[in-house]
């Protein structure tokens, strides 16, 4: 009985320590590794490939997107510019404020 109680405690104390170690884990939604075209910087932009500061500039312009296809649909970027980020980043619309 004493070993079920002991087996139960530690079952209990690796599913703490393993949400206290991904506090990301317990609220499910967007891969935090992806970038927000609405919100991200100039900085967090040039960071993916093929993004200069030019087209950084150009996407801070153009926000806000409903989708991230607006990109190339809206010839903010070239395809093949966008091809090799369209899978790094999200377009997450924004409620304004009242």
């Amino acid at each position: 009985m004493k070993r079920l109680a002991l087996i139960g405690v530690a079952l209990v104390l690796l599913v703490v320590t393993g949400c206290a170690q991904n506090p990301r884990s317990s609220s499910p939604g967007r891969d935090p590794s992806l970038v927000d075209l609405n919100a991200a910087t100039a900085a967090q932009l040039q960071r993916l490939p093929g993004i200069t500061a030019v087209y950084a500039r150009r996407i801070i312009a153009n926000r806000p997107y409903k989708v991230k296809h607006e990109l190339e649909t809206r010839k903010i970027l070239p395809p093949s510019v966008y091809a090799r980020i369209r899978d790094r980043v999200i377009a997450i619309e924004r409620i304004p404020d009242l």
